[in-house]
């Protein structure tokens, strides 16, 4: 299985995130008209280290997920449940074995609608990267 279905089963196992999304999880985008909250994913980079003597058998991958919701308070509360959910995740999911995942960064992403001029959903991203063995 892929790196991507590892993270979506990962968040899927996740009782308290499921109660709030749904499963509604969708990589790159989010489509239009879906029911908030939800999460989208996006795999930034993938690296795989490398001895004299070849590769390791580790990769080390870079996530972007977002958290999107009507209010900030929501967004703020499904963004708290993601980060304790992956940070130092470990295991086997969708085949993949996952050794650790570590938050790297987090921030704000505002969406705004542009006819009305107005904050029309509350975003918030979470940079993880992600170690598993190929």
């Amino acid at each position: 299985m892929s790196i991507e279905s590892a993270i979506v089963n990962l968040i899927n196992s996740n009782d308290d995130l499921v109660e709030l999304i749904d499963e509604k999880i969708y990589p790159i985008n989010l489509p239009q008209d879906t029911a908030l909250p939800a999460i989208v994913y996006q795999q930034i980079i993938e690296t795989e280290p490398m001895t004299t003597e070849g590769a390791l058998g580790l990769i080390e991958s870079r996530f972007q997920i977002t958290c999107w919701a009507d209010s900030h308070n929501d967004c703020v509360e499904l963004a708290e449940k993601l980060r304790a959910a992956l940070a130092d995740a470990s295991g086997i999911y969708a085949g993949v074995i996952i050794l650790h995942i570590q938050v790297v960064g987090r921030g704000d992403i505002p969406a705004i609608d542009i006819e009305a001029e107005q904050i029309s959903r509350f975003g918030k991203f979470i940079d993880f990267i992600v170690s598993y063995e190929n």
